[in-house]
C-alpha cells in the first residue's frame, strides 16, 4: 500500500515537473519570437505601403492654397477639376453655379445622384 502511494507521489511529481518545463520553453519562445519581431527591421514593408499610399493620393486633385483672411464668400476660388469625385468645396473655395456633374443618373426614390454614388448604394442594397 506504502509503495503504490510512492508510485502515485513520484508519478505526480514528475508529471508536475515536466508540466513546468514545457510552460517554461514555451514561455522562452514566445519571448524569442516577440523579441525577433521587435528587432527585425519593416523598412521593406513600409516603404512598400508608403509607396501604395502615394499611388493611391496621386488620384486626388491638387489643392491651391486660398487666402482665408478677409471674410467668408468674398476671396472664394472656383474649383478647376469639376469632373473629379474629390472636389473641396467650403465658404472659400466653391462651384460654379450651374454646377452639374457629367454622370447624374436618375435613381428611383432620390432626385439625382452620380453614378459612383448610384453604384455604391446599389452594392449596399445587395449586402444587406
Amino acid at each position: 500500500m506504502k509503495k503504490r502511494r510512492r508510485v502515485r507521489k513520484s508519478a505526480v511529481f514528475v508529471i508536475f515537473v515536466l508540466l513546468l518545463i514545457i510552460a517554461l520553453l514555451i514561455s522562452m519562445i514566445a519571448k524569442k519570437v516577440s523579441d525577433k519581431q521587435v528587432s527585425e527591421p519593416k523598412q521593406e514593408k513600409t516603404t512598400e505601403t508608403k509607396k501604395e499610399n502615394k499611388k493611391k493620393q496621386t488620384n486626388l486633385p491638387k489643392v491651391k492654397k486660398i487666402d482665408q483672411s478677409g471674410d467668408p464668400y468674398e476671396n472664394t476660388v472656383t474649383v478647376s477639376d469639376l469632373d473629379s469625385i474629390y472636389i473641396l468645396v467650403n465658404k472659400y473655395s466653391g462651384l460654379p453655379e450651374d454646377y452639374e456633374p457629367s454622370d447624374l443618373v436618375q435613381v428611383p426614390r432620390v432626385v439625382k445622384m452620380r453614378m459612383c454614388a448610384c453604384e455604391k448604394k446599389q452594392q449596399m442594397h445587395l449586402k444587406s
